[in-house]
């Protein structure tokens, strides 16, 4: 196969920002009757020729510039719409495509999609630069003449003529509400490629038929019977990307020059590899971009290579595509296994790779993905985890016993294969002893393959293993499915250790195989749901993860003073769907304790406790009783988990124990844990401890001393969250306390209490907080919402209805505070400064402080300030420079309630001083606290909250009021109709269609009322 490397030098990125100018769409004068009329930026396409329920056109250029439109119409009766270009030039596509039903584009020469290309098309988008499309009775030529009277149905055959076939370039946002396909020589993603449905990507070799039996099966591919040669010869790859070729008129191409591209790899963590380029090579697939759909299916006859593999969301099918004469083989590949992904898309040729993942059946997912394949395979290889006689697949464990249970689906899998197939069982010592010999000769039986596996250990030579199969029921031909580079580069073991009684004997004996195996290991159980401890298991040596699957493991009767799990060894453990609850133990860790990195998902941490060895004096052993449900010497990692009702003496959920320990929870809730001393739910425990709450909720935490939520001797970054309901019974820092610099972000700090300061948050660092809402919280001496030593900042933010018995009602700062577009309303101080009590000399921008009182001076501010823009109803008792501020006048602020967003607000009333009084010089954000516009109507307001009004008559022009519209997008607008007309309106999602959105109110435009 002829390969054509590519060599440019700037960054694909750059085509995001390079304007396109194409070619127009022409039509060709040879009596397909199309026929273009050009409106402005719009190109209306109609007329061609029909045949059934398809309409056929045929254009000699076709492209788009930036901003235009081709508008394909066509009666309702029309199915599908087919488009040739017959002028040798690519099409460079770098606007809107719209179209009712399904919508083909065939240009041999090529296609690229702009940074601006979009789809409006009501069905399947098909793009491709075969030369000719097959169907049942004919074939749609890219050149000539063409029978259209045969050409009805719809194409199941994609001819590629060439020696090498034309490249697709997508720069752009293509999304459609029907399949979506990109079929050519090369394909690049660079943009973004989302299906409702299925999306289909596929760079095939030259001289090749493409085969579709019918919709949901995979390609495959034919020599062509005939002797047709190609028509238009293609655009080579450089010549593509440096826009050279792009045909007459002139277009401006991207500012590309000669040298090496630079396509940034990724390895199985997805992170740098350290590949500097990537040369994309003729018959290769490159995802650069977002790729998304039910159903995706990638096809190369060279690579298919993603440059992160979380690019791509959906059930996947890597198929690489046979060499002359070679084998097909279905690559079945375990999730559990290490570095799934990297299997999946190493490949050898003639692969056709997926994943099964944990939640499925695997022998399901075999006989569904056999289903799509038209073509006999010539063998099978599972790659997954095992041991002796059994292997996981999915949710299936595989044993000579359990294989019975799945004979009929067998049966059906061999009229799949031909008859000298093999199936390769890719898995620690599967084959091994009389069990390993059933499994084989079961799996031989009700398949009719040969079958072969491995007596010792499968994976990595750096693993003890190999990918040798020492035996077999028969003749095995088939090749290991995966290049010579996977193989060596890939660092894991298929081993895993199976637990299918319900005794602690069997756990034991599972974590001790695992301690004396080599390398990372798995324990998993199999139809077992709880395991009563009597004793304390042995301690976990190795890096182990263990998977429940709902397991719950917990301390039978009144057994006391041990814990669940102990983990030695400095090694890395993980915890995935387990219930790890009743563990009590003298200590550190009541359900888990590690010296080493502790992750836990999918869990519930409940009911464990840790007591100091000195329960009457805890700091005369302050080593132990740290994390009555986790507790780590290293990094600690929950999430999609719930950990809640655990004590101890510091950290009763959680306890990050060493000096650099890292606690990150995320998608979680840590509820109902108590401390006697710091850290109810969460504890940091040492400098530089650092603590990260992203999507979670911590709630209804109690400690004794400092942190009823969260403490930490080092930054705690909370994000998306909700701290509420937490205490500090004697203390500081109901909610939050820490050492470090603290940052919140999107989030919601309410209801916490502390006995001394900080009843939300309490910090001996920076403050900084944004997009939130610190509300109802209390704290006995200072800072009823926020008590810091260090300068506190407040963007977009509200603090409203916290309460101190001394100083500081809001916020309370021994240093500055710099407030920008934030509303401080509401908040009490039996001392002074009920909404900010200042020691050093601060910054209001754009700001609200009202409504605010005190038993002292300063019942909005207390402090030196420099307030611009801003709005202060009660002045007295502080010190204010700073200019075209308001002063002694009601914001007109509403109750604290849902607005939009995430977080509650205080609305403006219509007539508030505050709408169109800030100052946009002083604006930081584009938004306001709720995500929606910042500066409506020409003006910014003050306070966090940004006010929509809209005035509409039911004559207004249509597409004015939506522009209006579209500017409201995130907001819940106030919307005033000046027309008895019944007509009701929404502010247009991100320029989308007018529809429901979480953050817009949802309304209609009827169209019909315009005039």
């Amino acid at each position: 196969m002829l390969k054509t490397a590519l060599f440019t030098a700037l960054p694909l990125s750059l085509w995001a920002i390079q304007p396109l100018y194409a070619q127009s769409i022409t039509a060709t004068p040879d009596g397909t009757g199309t026929i273009i009329q050009h409106q402005g930026n719009t190109y209306h396409i109609q007329g061609g020729t029909q045949a059934g329920a398809n309409l056929f056109h045929s254009f000699q250029e076709f492209g788009l510039s930036t901003g235009e439109i081709a508008n394909f119409l066509s009666n309702p009766d029309i199915n599908n719409i087919f488009g040739r270009v017959i002028g040798g030039n690519a099409s460079i596509i770098d606007g809107l495509i719209q179209a009712n039903p399904n919508l083909y584009l065939m240009n041999p020469a090529g296609m690229v999609f702009g940074a601006n290309a979009s789809l409006n098309v009501g069905g399947d988008f098909f793009a491709t630069t075969a030369d000719r499309m097959g169907f049942e009775n004919g074939w749609f030529n890219a050149t000539g003449d063409n029978d259209y009277t045969v050409l009805v149905g719809t194409p199941n055959q994609f001819a590629f003529l060439s020696e090498q076939s034309g490249a697709i370039l997508n720069f752009g946002d293509l999304s459609s509400s029907g399949d979506l396909s990109l079929v050519g020589g090369t394909v690049l993603n660079q943009g973004s490629l989302v299906s409702a449905g299925n999306v289909t990507i596929a760079a095939v070799p030259g001289k090749r038929l493409v085969n579709l039996a019918q919709d949901g099966m995979l390609l495959s591919l034919d020599l062509p019977q005939d002797s047709v040669t190609a028509g238009i010869i293609p655009v080579d790859l450089p010549t593509l990307l440096t826009g050279s070729g792009w045909g007459n008129p002139p277009v401006v191409a991207p500012n590309l020059a000669e040298g090496n591209r630079a396509l940034p790899l990724q390895n199985s963590d997805n992170r740098s590899a350290g590949v500097s380029l990537a040369k994309l090579d003729s018959g290769d697939v490159v995802i650069a971009g977002t790729v998304e759909g039910e159903q995706v299916d990638l096809y190369a006859a060279g690579q298919v290579t993603p440059t992160d593999y979380e690019l791509i969301q959906g059930d996947t099918t890597v198929v690489r595509f046979p060499e002359a004469d070679g084998q097909t083989v279905l690559s079945i590949i375990d999730a559990h296994a290490d570095n799934a992904q990297d299997l999946l898309f190493g490949g050898a040729a003639g692969t056709i790779a997926t994943i099964v993942q944990d939640t499925e059946n695997g022998i399901e997912v075999v006989s569904e993905t056999l289903s799509r394949i038209e073509t006999p395979l010539d063998g099978m290889s599972i790659t997954a985890e095992g041991n002796e006689g059994n292997f996981w697949l999915g949710n299936t464990w595989i044993t000579h016993e359990t294989i019975a249970d799945y004979q009929d689906q067998l049966r059906q899998w061999s009229s799949s294969f031909k008859a000298s197939a093999d199936l390769l069982l890719y898995s620690c010592f599967t084959a091994l002893g009389e069990t390993g010999e059933a499994l084989l000769a079961s799996l031989a039986t009700g398949t009719g393959l040969d079958v072969a596996a491995s007596v010792n250990a499968t994976g990595s030579v750096n693993q003890g293993g190999d990918w040798v199969l020492e035996r077999s029921t028969g003749s095995i031909e088939t090749q290991n499915p995966f290049t010579e580079t996977t193989l060596a580069n890939w660092d894991g073991k298929l081993a895993t250790f199976t637990v299918n009684a319900a005794t602690q004997a069997a756990l034991e004996a599972a974590i001790v195989a695992a301690n004396g195996a080599a390398g990372a290991d798995e324990i998993r159980f199999s139809g077992v749901t709880q395991i009563n401890l009597t004793s304390a298991l042995s301690d976990i040596t190795e890096e182990l993860t263990i998977t429940g699957g709902g397991t719950r493991v917990t301390i039978a009767g009144n057994n006391t003073n041990f814990r669940i799990f102990n983990v030695t060894g400095n090694v890395a453990t993980t915890f995935d769907n387990l219930t790890i609850t009743g563990g009590r133990v003298t200590g550190n860790g009541g359900g888990i304790n590690s010296n080493g990195a502790v992750t836990v998902t999918n869990s519930t941490v409940s009911g464990n406790s840790s007591v100091s060895a000195n329960p009457a004096n805890p700091l005369a052993d302050p080593t132990t009783g740290r994390g009555g449900g986790i507790n780590s010497d290293g990094a600690v990692t929950v999430t999609n988990s719930t950990v809640s009702g655990n004590s101890a003496y510091r950290g009763g959920g959680i306890n990050g124990n060493s000096a650099g320990a890292v606690v990150t929870v995320t998608n979680s809730t840590v509820s109902g844990n108590s401390a006697s001393g710091n850290g109810g739910g969460i504890n940091g425990n040492n400098a530089g401890a650092a603590v990260t709450v992203t999507n979670s909720t911590v709630s209804g935490n109690s400690a004794n001393a400092q942190g009823g939520g969260v403490f930490s001797f080092g930054a705690v970054t909370v994000t998306d969250s909700t701290v509420s309901g937490n205490s500090s019974g004697s203390n500081q820092g109901g909610g939050i306390a820490n050492y470090g610099a603290m940052t919140v972000t999107n989030s919601t700090v309410s209801g916490n209490s502390a006995n001394s300061y900080g009843g939300g948050i309490l910090s001996f660092n920076t403050v900084t907080v944004t997009n939130s809402t610190v509300s109802s919280n209390s704290a006995n001496r200072a800072g009823g919402g926020i008590a810091s030593v260090g300068a506190v900042t407040l963007t977009n933010s509200t603090i409203s209805g916290n309460s101190t018995n001394n100083r500081g009602g809001g916020v309370f700062s021994l240093d500055a505070v710099t407030a920008t577009n934030a509303t401080i309303a509401f908040n009490s101080a039996a001392g002074n400064g009920g909404g900010i009590y200042a020691s050093n000399a601060s910054t209001l921008n754009n700001t609200i402080v009202s409504n605010n009182s005190t038993g002292g001076t300063g019942p909005d501010l207390f402090g030196t300030f420099t307030a611009n823009f801003s709005l202060i109803l009660n002045p007295s008792g502080a010190t204010i420079s700073g200019s075209n501020n308001i002063f002694r006048q009601d914001p007109l602020l509403q109750a604290l309630a849902n607005n939009g967003g995430s977080t509650q607000t205080h609305a403006l009333q219509a007539g508030s001083p505050a709408i169109n009084g800030g100052n946009n010089a002083l604006v930081t954000t584009t938004t306001d606290q709720r995500g929606g516009v910042r500066i409506f109507s020409g003006t910014v307001d003050i306070g966090a909250y940004e006010f929509v009004i809209l005035r509409v008559t039911a004559t207004a022009d249509f597409e004015t009021q939506t522009e209006r519209l579209t500017a409201a997008c995130r907001t819940i607008p106030k919307v005033e109709l000046e027309s008895e007309q019944s007509t009701t309106l929404v502010p247009e999602p991100d320029g989308g269609p007018l529809e429901r959105n979480e953050q817009c109110q949802p309304v209609t435009w009827d169209e019909s009322e315009r005039n």
